[in-house]
């Protein structure tokens, strides 16, 4: 299979769950973590960090029938962030880290554009 052929991919899929499960830590502990250049999000003196707990059903490129989808459970690593710019303070969140139990998620993620998946 051509796994380069699904880069810029437009995917389809039912998010069947999404479960988030978010802790304090102190922003010390946040801030060791964090590459340079972004600093912990602070929300009354902590930084939040999770998991995203995800379950796709029927994923498959757009135009494919359904039944011909890929289902799995996935879990993102997380941690709000922000980070100075021209136009003022951004913030987003950061993924350390994406694992699925699809091997298909895991061998075609990267190429699709939705970063490295580990099993």
């Amino acid at each position: 299979m051509n796994i380069a052929a699904f880069t810029g991919t437009t995917f389809t899929g039912i998010m069947a769950r999404r479960l988030l499960l978010n802790w304090r830590i102190s922003p010390d502990a946040a801030r060791r973590a964090l590459p340079p250049g972004v600093r912990p999000k602070l929300v009354n003196g902590y930084a939040l960090v999770g998991l995203c707990l995800v379950r796709l059903q029927r994923l498959r490129p757009q135009g494919l029938p359904a039944f011909l989808g890929n289902s799995s459970e996935n879990v993102a690593a997380r941690i709000g962030v922000e980070w100075d710019a021209p136009t003022g303070v951004q913030s987003s969140v950061l993924i350390f880290r994406r694992d699925t139990g699809s091997l298909i998620n895991y061998h075609l993620a990267q190429c699709a554009g939705y970063g490295i998946h580990h099993r």
